[in-house]
C-alpha cells in the first residue's frame, strides 16, 4: 500500500487503487501524499482515485507516523522534487536511527542540518540522481526510496550499487510495482539497480488491487498449527512478499497446506523441530518463535542480527515473550535456538509497542494453561487494525482492559 502511494505520488495522472489498506501505516502514507500535493478521495466501494499535483517547490514537510518504511521510502520520494524538507515521526520510530539514509542522501547532494541521525531531519535538496553504492545491510527500505526517486526522475541511465542488501523479497515488490507504471529497472542479482528513463507515457488511470498482507496471514496459519484449523482467503500462493515463507516454515514444522486459488488450508498436526533462515524475512521472527515453541524439539532460527531498530529491541522483545510463556531459548552465534513444550504458561506479556509482538503473544495464548493478558496491546493498529475483531470472530474470547 505504501508503494502504491508512492507510485500514485510521482505518476503524473490519475492512479485508481482497489483493496486500500487503512492501518496507521497506510494512513501515514496517505497523509503524506496529500501534503505533498496528491488529491485522495475514497469512492463509492471502498477504492481510492488519487490524482498527483506533485510539482517542484520550495518546501514541504512530512509526517510519517511510526513508519520506518514511510521515513526512508518518502524522503528521497520528497527530495527529488523539493528544496527544503522536514521529515518528522513519532512513537518508537524517534528511536530508529536513520544513519545510512543520512550517508546516502549526502553522496546525492543533499544538505542534512545538524549531526544527529535520528528523526526530526532537515534537509536541504533537491536530491541529485547520479551513480551510488549504498549499504543493504540494514534492509532494503532506503534502496526502496532510492529507486522510486529514480525511476520516475531519471533523465539518463543511473546505475545503483547495493552491498550486502537484505530484505531482499521487498525489493522484489518495489520492482514489481514501479512495473505497473511502466518503469524499467534491471535487477542484476541484487548488487546492481540498472535505471532507465521512460521511453513511453502510461496510460492514464493505472489500477491497482493491493495485495493481501502475508505477514497478518501468518499470525492465523501459525494459530491453527498450534491449535485447530484454519481456513484464510485472499492470499497469493506467487506473491513476491517476503513473509509468503511462512508456508515453506509450517511445512518444515511437519504440516501440510491445501491451496485453492487465492485460498490455503490448514490443520493441526504434530510440530517437529525445524530449521528457519529469516535474514530476508525478519518480521515473521515474532511468530515463527511461536510455532518453534510448540514444536517437539529445539529449532533454530537464524538472522537474530535483524531484529534490532524495529518498533522494539525484537531480540529483547521476543526473549521477553517466551520466557513469559515459559519456553526455553537462548541466542547464540546469530541464531535463536528455542525448546518447544506442550502447553504454554500464562502470563502477562508486554508488546512494548510493537505491533508484531503483540499479534503474536495474542497466538500464542492459544496454547497457554490459562489467561494471558496482552499489554499495550493497541500496538496491532499499526499494521492490523482488526486482528483482535478477527481472533474474536474465531471464537477466541477477548476482553479489553480499560487499565
Amino acid at each position: 500500500m505504501q508503494r502504491a502511494c508512492a507510485a500514485a505520488l510521482l505518476h503524473p495522472g490519475e492512479t485508481i487503487i482497489h483493496c486500500p489498506g487503512f492501518s496507521a501505516d497506510d494512513k501515514a502514507a496517505l497523509q503524506i501524499i496529500r501534503s505533498l500535493g496528491a488529491e485522495v478521495e475514497e469512492q463509492l466501494g471502498g477504492w481510492l482515485s488519487v490524482r498527483s499535483r506533485f510539482l517542484p517547490s520550495g518546501s514541504a514537510r512530512i509526517h510519517c507516523g511510526e513508519s520506518g518504511l514511510a521515513a526512508r521510502l518518502f524522503t528521497p520520494v520528497a527530495l527529488s522534487r523539493v528544496t527544503h524538507l522536514e521529515v518528522q515521526g513519532s512513537g518508537s520510530l524517534l528511536n530508529r536511527p536513520m544513519q545510512g539514509m543520512r550517508e546516502t542522501l549526502t553522496h546525492l547532494g543533499v544538505n542534512i542540518a545538524g549531526s544527529g541521525s535520528f528523526l526530526p531531519l532537515h534537509m536541504d535538496g533537491p536530491l541529485q540522481i547520479r551513480n551510488i553504492t549504498l549499504d543493504g545491510s540494514s534492509g532494503s527500505q532506503l534502496l526502496t526510496g532510492i529507486l522510486f526517486a529514480f525511476a520516475f526522475g531519471a533523465r539518463n541511465a543511473v546505475q545503483v550499487h547495493v552491498e550486502r542488501l537484505n530484505s531482499r523479497p521487498y525489493i522484489d515488490m518495489t520492482l514489481e510495482m514501479l512495473g505497473c507504471f511502466g518503469k524499467n529497472i534491471i535487477n542484476e542479482d541484487y548488487e546492481r539497480f540498472m535505471v532507465y528513463p521512460s521511453l513511453s507515457k502510461p496510460k492514464s488511470p493505472i489500477e491497482l488491487t493491493i495485495e493481501r498482507d502475508w505477514s497478518g496471514a501468518a499470525n492465523w496459519l501459525v494459530a491453527a498449527a498450534i491449535a485447530g484449523s484454519i481456513t484464510v482467503t485472499g492470499v497469493r500462493k506467487t506473491s513476491r512478499q517476503a513473509d509468503v515463507h511462512i508456508v515453506d516454515l509450517l511445512k518444515a514444522a511437519g504440516l501440510d497446506t491445501v491451496w485453492n486459488d487465492d485460498t490455503i488450508f490448514l490443520n493441526a498436526a504434530p510440530l517437529h523441530a525445524f530449521e528457519a533462515d529469516l535474514t530476508h524475512c525478519p518480521d515473521l521472527f515474532p511468530i515463527v518463535s511461536i510455532l518453534a515453541g510448540a514444536a517437539d524439539g529445539t529449532s533454530r532460527l537464524r538472522g537474530v542480527h535483524r531484529l534490532r531498530h524495529k518498533e522494539s529491541d525484537r531480540a529483547a522483545t521476543i526473549s521477553a515473550m517466551l520466557g513469559g510463556f515459559g519456553i526455553d531459548h537462548r541466542y547464540d552465534d546469530n541464531c535463536l535456538f528455542v525448546t518447544g513444550r506442550k502447553t504454554f504458561r500464562a502470563a502477562a506479556i508486554s508488546s512494548a509497542g510493537d505491533h508484531r509482538i503483540a499479534m503474536a503473544t495474542a497466538v500464542g495464548a492459544l496454547r497457554a494453561a490459562g489467561t494471558v493478558t496482552v499489554l499495550h496491546a493497541e500496538a496491532v493498529h499499526k499494521s492490523y487494525p482488526d486482528f483482535f475483531h478477527h481472533l474474536s470472530s474465531l471464537g477466541i474470547i477477548c476482553e479489553k482492559s480499560e487499565e
